[in-house]
């Protein structure tokens, strides 16, 4: 489990800044024009209860806003381990949490309460937030605690434009790109680019699950999505575009790296809406018999990145995605994300809690008419709930982002992730058909062995 490579004979504070990404460019990048009518930041900063499944008993969690008792029973009730959960005395969207907690002086003097016990019990404390950026090492310093990499590192390594140029130096092939600086070559050498290869994605130059890029399929959407930049965005700075390839197959597939050690860790597939090209989903499946060939293959392939970001001096997770193209091309390396994954956190849940040969992990979205309980909501998986004695069914993972914008803003959506459990692919689609879920869902499922 991930609390092992970061020592058993240690703790954690654990904390989930889903929105690191915002706070690691150093430098003006042209933004995709995107505006925020659903509210949606916060509700993804507040998806961090998904955390408890990393963390364990005797650890420190600190959240956005204080989970549901119904909720956090419920979980104690499937087995869970609840750390010990503090929060923030007052949420600001705008804020990192860890800008937050350093700005809470009872939350700060706790969490040195909680290091110094460990202290004098001769143990360790860690730091583990979803990504390091400076806020994090600011608080790592007031906390006197461990955090495993520098945010510099960090920024450099999750900055898309730095695969490219490892790509290169270590000869491992990428989709076709090209790296445009300002709008003036958008609108030359990307315009040509988009022309010549007709299904193009553009990519911020930072980014997680699809976030911060749009996929185009002709001249006319590009010098529409171009016209709105220049009104909406900076117009200095560099953007990725590069060529789409319609996949078949997407992994992902994750390393530990500790000191000069790489190791294996987690390993996906994941679920792409065709139309958006965002992740929309997790799928494991153990009963595979290709799977370690797979993984073999691709640490055979990625290992001279995997040993380039090593040399660079990071530690902890690295997740890289990975396609296979129609014809069966297979691009070993389209993103490096080098801290905490969605994935990780779904893997983390599956084998600590509810091994199964079959998982799927997916969210929901909802529009509230009104606020709703736990006890409410849980109900639509009633009739799938999770059995313990039968090891399936499906698991609420997450609660207070279904209500949040109800209770706060203008915006009724929220958002809710679960998990089905089940121990092979066809018993899983017979649990799909029964619940709440749709038929996108079930060919999600179903289209696994493609």
């Amino acid at each position: 489990m991930l609390c092992d490579y970061y020592g058993m004979d240690s703790r954690n504070i654990f904390l989930c800044n889903f929105d690191c990404e915002d706070f690691w460019p150093e430098q003006d990048l042209i933004r995709l024009p995107a505006l925020d009518l659903q509210k949606i930041k916060p509700l993804v900063q507040n998806l961090d209860e998904l955390f408890i499944f990393l963390a364990r008993k005797e650890d420190v969690l600190v959240l956005r806003n204080k989970p549901d008792n119904e909720f956090i029973e419920y979980l104690k009730n499937l087995g869970v381990e609840v750390p010990f959960i503090m929060t923030i005395y007052s949420d600001n969207e705008k804020k990192t949490i860890s800008e937050l907690i350093l700005e809470d002086k009872d939350l700060i003097g706790r969490l040195k309460e909680y290091v110094t016990n460990n202290s004098n019990e001769k143990i360790s404390t860690n730091l583990i937030p979803y990504g390091i950026s400076k806020s994090e090492e600011a608080l790592a310093e007031c906390l006197s605690v461990k955090v495993l990499s520098e945010s510099k590192i960090s920024s450099f390594l999750n900055c898309k434009s730095t695969l490219i140029t490892l790509s290169a130096e270590c000869g491992v092939i990428l989709p076709e790109s090209l790296v445009c600086e300002g709008i003036d070559e958008l609108k030359n050498e990307g315009r040509s680019f988009c022309e010549s290869n007709g299904k193009i994605v553009l990519k911020e130059l930072f980014g997680s699950s699809g976030s911060g890029l749009v996929k185009i399929d002709s001249l006319t959407k590009y010098d529409r999505l171009i016209n709105n930049i220049e009104r909406l965005s900076n117009l200095k700075g560099k953007i990725i575009i590069e060529k789409w390839h319609d996949s078949c197959l997407s992994y992902n597939h994750q390393y530990i790296m500790m000191g000069k050690d790489i190791f294996p860790y987690a390993f996906s597939r994941q679920i792409i809406n065709s139309s958006s090209g965002k992740i929309i989903g997790s799928l494991f499946d153990q009963e595979l018999d290709y799977i370690e060939n797979l993984r073999e293959n691709h640490l055979e392939l990625g290992k001279p990145i995997l040993d380039a970001i090593s040399k660079k001096g990071y530690q902890g997770l690295a997740g890289f995605d990975s396609i296979v193209r129609n014809g069966n091309v297979l691009f070993p390396v389209i993103d490096i994300n080098c801290r905490i994954n969605l994935s990780s956190i779904f893997y983390e849940i599956s084998k600590k809690y509810f091994p199964s040969k079959f998982a799927y992990f997916f969210c929901k979205e909802y529009m509230l008419s009104e606020p709703i309980t736990f006890a409410s909501f849980r109900k639509i998986i009633d009739k799938v709930a999770y059995s313990p004695s039968k090891a399936e069914g499906i698991v609420v993972l997450n609660f207070t982002a279904l209500n949040l914008n109800y209770l706060r803003s203008k915006s009724k959506i929220g958002r809710v992730f679960f998990a089905l459990f089940a121990e092979n692919k066809k018993r899983a689609s017979e649990i799909c058909k029964k619940s709440f879920l749709n038929e996108d869902d079930e060919i999600y499922i179903g289209a696994f062995n493609v």
